[in-house]
C-alpha cells in the first residue's frame, strides 16, 4: 500500500462545465487514498439546471451533503432538497440528478468509491454541450494523459504478441505434455481470446 503524504485537499481541481458557472471541485480522489474514496463538491448557480440527463450507479451508493443552498435531488422521480448541513444518500441503481431551483447558488459534497469519479468524469465529457474547461497546469494533464496512454499501449500488447504464440504447434504440444485436455483446440482457442481481449482494451 502506498504511503500517503498528509495533505489538506491532496486533489484540488476545478472542472466547470460550460460558461453558466456549474462546476466540480475534486478535494480528493484515489491517487490520494490509495483508491479507495472520491470527494468533491458540485456548485450550481440559482435557478440553473444541470446540462446533462438522469444517470445511476449501479455498483455503488454516492453520499451528499449539503453545503450552501438549496439542491433539488431527484431519485428514482422523487425531487429531494438538500440543505445545508443535510444529508441523502443515492442507493446503487436508483437514477438520479440534481438542479437549483431557488435563486441562491448552491453547493453540495459528493463522495464515494474512487470509480464514483471517473463514471463523472464521463458523463461529464459525453453530456457537456460546450467545452469543458480545467483549471490544472496544461503540462501536468499532458504528461499524465501520456503515462495512461504508454501504460495501455504496453498492457494492450502483451496480449496481442503472446496471442498468436498459442496456435504454433510447439506451444500446443507443450501444452499437451503438461496434461492439458483437448490442447489441439482449447490453446488455440486462448489465442483467440487473447488477441479479442487486447482488441478490446485498446478499442475500450
Amino acid at each position: 500500500m502506498q504511503q500517503l503524504a498528509t495533505k489538506v485537499n491532496p486533489s484540488e481541481q476545478v472542472i466547470k462545465v460550460g460558461s453558466t458557472g456549474d462546476s466540480v471541485r475534486f478535494l480528493l480522489t484515489g491517487d490520494d487514498s490509495n483508491g479507495s474514496v472520491s470527494v468533491f463538491e458540485v456548485l450550481v448557480p440559482g435557478g440553473h439546471k444541470i446540462p446533462a440527463p438522469a444517470h445511476k450507479n449501479d455498483a455503488f451508493e454516492e453520499t451528499i451533503y449539503g453545503i450552501e443552498g438549496v439542491l433539488t435531488w431527484t431519485v428514482d422521480g422523487t425531487p429531494v432538497e438538500v440543505g445545508p448541513g443535510q444529508a441523502l444518500c443515492n442507493p446503487r441503481g436508483a437514477v438520479h440528478r440534481f438542479d437549483n431551483y431557488g435563486t441562491q447558488d448552491a453547493k453540495d459534497l459528493v463522495w464515494g468509491p474512487n470509480r464514483l469519479l471517473r463514471s463523472l468524469l464521463r458523463r461529464a465529457v459525453a453530456t457537456s454541450s460546450t467545452p469543458i474547461h480545467y483549471d490544472v497546469d496544461a503540462t501536468t494533464c499532458s504528461a499524465k494523459g501520456a503515462a495512461v496512454l504508454l501504460g495501455r499501449i504496453l498492457f494492450v500488447a502483451i496480449f496481442v504478441m503472446s496471442g498468436p504464440r498459442h496456435f504454433s504447434s510447439q506451444v500446443v504440444g507443450h501444452a499437451a505434455s503438461q496434461g492439458v485436455p483437448l490442447a489441439s483446440i482449447l490453446v488455440p482457442r486462448s489465442g483467440v481470446l487473447a488477441l479479442a481481449g487486447g482488441l478490446s482494451i485498446q478499442l475500450g
